[in-house]
């Protein structure tokens, strides 16, 4: 049991402990250096692709999945023949 504890335990905490205060350090902290213009409209075309994204995902999803399953019922038949 102490083997356990020496060998798993005590490094799984420390780890535990040291990317706990890794993160907290860097999760509320602004970016290195100054922003600049050409950096801010990156960011506001990047914002705006997202929803286009997650739009044409939504679109492009349910008719890949309706061309799968009727290939596979296609392919299922074919098969019982």
């Amino acid at each position: 049991m102490l083997l356990m504890i020496v060998t798993y335990v005590v490094p799984l905490a420390a780890l535990a402990i040291t990317y706990t205060r890794v993160g907290v350090e860097l999760w509320g902290h602004k970016s290195i250096g100054e922003r600049t213009a050409s950096q801010d409209e990156t960011l506001k075309s990047k914002r705006k692709v997202q929803p286009a994204r997650s739009i044409h995902l939504r679109l492009s999803v349910p008719s890949i999945r309706t061309n799968v399953n009727a290939a596979t019922r296609a392919h299922a038949s074919s098969e019982l023949k």
